[in-house]
């Protein structure tokens, strides 16, 4: 399992495509009405954390999420 943040392409912010070479850090600060769509892949099954911090209204919490590899027959 990755330590700390992972990298992928980032593909959409608020629902208009980005530039194929833009990156993101998973790591990410993001205003209220704010989206970003990433692609994100594995080879191996394994559990990421995401991990949402509102500061000023002093919330924290946190949500699992589990990745499967690709089936080989995906297009």
């Amino acid at each position: 399992m990755p330590l700390g943040p992972s990298t992928g392409p980032k593909v959409a912010k608020d629902g208009a495509e980005v530039p194929t070479h833009a990156s993101t850090r998973a790591q990410e600060t993001i205003t209220v009405g704010e989206t970003f769509d990433v692609e994100f892949s594995t080879a191996t099954a394994q559990d990421l954390l995401l991990d949402l911090l509102l500061p000023g209204q002093k919330i924290h919490t946190t949500q699992t999420l589990s990745f499967q590899p690709a089936s080989p027959n995906a297009p």
